[in-house]
């Protein structure tokens, strides 16, 4: 997975949410990422991208689970 940082301009590829309006192809502005910790399951960290898309959604991506592509400028 294409590690991002704040500033850097993405594409959605697949995302596991199933109650978002984004669609594969649409595009958005890395504001940050954090680290979650590992919850009820007791399962590793997650990186979480946190995402102004250009959509108007605010959508953050989980590394791992959800697939997108960082765009050269």
């Amino acid at each position: 997975m294409t590690m991002v940082q704040e500033g850097d301009r993405i594409e959605l590829v697949a995302t596991s949410d199933p109650y978002t309006q984004l669609d594969p192809g649409d595009e958005g502005t890395v504001t940050g990422t954090r680290m979650m910790g590992s919850g009820i399951t007791g399962g590793p960290p997650e990186r979480k991208i946190q995402v102004d898309w250009d959509s108007g959604s605010s959508l953050s991506l989980i590394q791992g689970e959800d697939s997108y592509k960082r765009i050269d400028n």
